[in-house]
């Protein structure tokens, strides 16, 4: 039996225009109730949900069973 950790994550993508610094700041602004900073070259947030298990036999059950918009973070031989 195996084990998969997985979780929920949404992006968003967001234009802003300035300098570096004004930038940094509107992102992180922007940033709020669970969303951080992804990566400023692309101008995305991420929101990264709890984790939760998956169990199967296999990993290619344990992938089948990933929801959509969730993410495998792991997975263990038990």
């Amino acid at each position: 039996m195996l084990t998969g950790q997985v979780r929920p994550v949404e992006t968003r993508t967001l234009e802003v225009k300035g300098t570096h610094d004004e930038i940094v700041a509107a992102l992180n602004a922007a940033a709020v109730d669970g969303w951080e900073v992804d990566s400023i070259t692309t101008r995305r947030l991420a929101r990264y949900g709890a984790t939760t298990t998956v169990e199967a036999a296999d990993i290619d059950a344990v992938r089948a069973k990933v929801p959509d918009g969730h993410q495998l973070l792991s997975v263990i031989a038990e």
